[in-house]
Parts: C-alpha cells; sequence; structure tokens
C-alpha cells in the first residue's frame, strides 16, 4: 500500500529492491499503480458525462465519446467476469448513477451464464408471483424492465 500511495522513499525502495526477487514485484507494483491511477481518471470522466447526460452511455450513441465510455463500462464487465476488478474499483464504479443495477445484471450473468436466463428466471418468479404475464406500460413489479 504505502508503494502504492507513493509513501515510501527512493531509500527504502533501494533497499528493498536489494532483496532477491523483490526487484521484479516493484517493478509490478508501480505498473499497477499507474494502471490503477489511469483508472480512476477513466471512471471519474464515466462518471461526469453520466452525471451530465442522465444516462448511461450507449455503444450506438450519439458520439464518439459515449461511444468509448460504453466500451469502457463493457471492458470492465469482462474485468469482473476474469475476477481482474478490484474492490475498490468495483465500489467506485457501484458509485457512479445507474452502474449499482448494471453491476448487479453483471454478477447474475456470472451466476447464471447469460442474461437470457437472468430474464427467464425473473419472468418466471413474475408470473409465479402474480399469476399473470408482466404488463409494459405497467411499472409495478419493475414490470416495464421484464
Amino acid at each position: 500500500r504505502a508503494i502504492k500511495r507513493g509513501r515510501l522513499s527512493d531509500e527504502c525502495l533501494a533497499q528493498l529492491a536489494t532483496v532477491p526477487g523483490m526487484s521484479a514485484q516493484l517493478e509490478e507494483w508501480k505498473r499497477l499503480a499507474k494502471f490503477e491511477s489511469v483508472w480512476d481518471a477513466r471512471c471519474s470522466q464515466f462518471r461526469r458525462w453520466v452525471e451530465s447526460a442522465g444516462c448511461l452511455p450507449k455503444r450506438r450513441g450519439r458520439d464518439a465519446q459515449e461511444h468509448k465510455l460504453a466500451k469502457w463500462a463493457s471492458d470492465q464487465q469482462c474485468k469482473l467476469s476474469k475476477g481482474h476488478l478490484s474492490d475498490e474499483c468495483l465500489d467506485k464504479l457501484v458509485a457512479v448513477p445507474g452502474m449499482g443495477e448494471r453491476v448487479e445484471m453483471w454478477k447474475l450473468v456470472l451466476k447464471h451464464g447469460s442474461v437470457w436466463e437472468v430474464r427467464h428466471g425473473q419472468l418466471k418468479e413474475f408470473v409465479q408471483a402474480t399469476a399473470r404475464l408482466p404488463n409494459r406500460r405497467s411499472a409495478e413489479y419493475g414490470e416495464e424492465k421484464t
């Protein structure tokens, strides 16, 4: 953590580098710290765009910036599915308006295998609970999303 936050002096880093195998580890930690600062910058950019637009970006959006940010969000889903998204990054992503629900769907897809399987399960639960099919025009039970 101290390395990640830049809290170790150059002298301490030099001493650590003398430990066999530690030099490569220090380089890896530096690389990760740089990656996280780039990730934080992109996440901040994503948040600002969402707050300004009032919605999440779409791949077939209005402009190149929206497309780029939608692709970045999709990349985060891939990282989550491979276990490459840290809890810290995930927390920051979920804090973006609308992303909490999106991340929950990603997690359901990881558990059930596909969006179709998730939606199929939601439909079955809805019909069992209400004894009827959902109506797109009604907001009851989140019907507009089913």
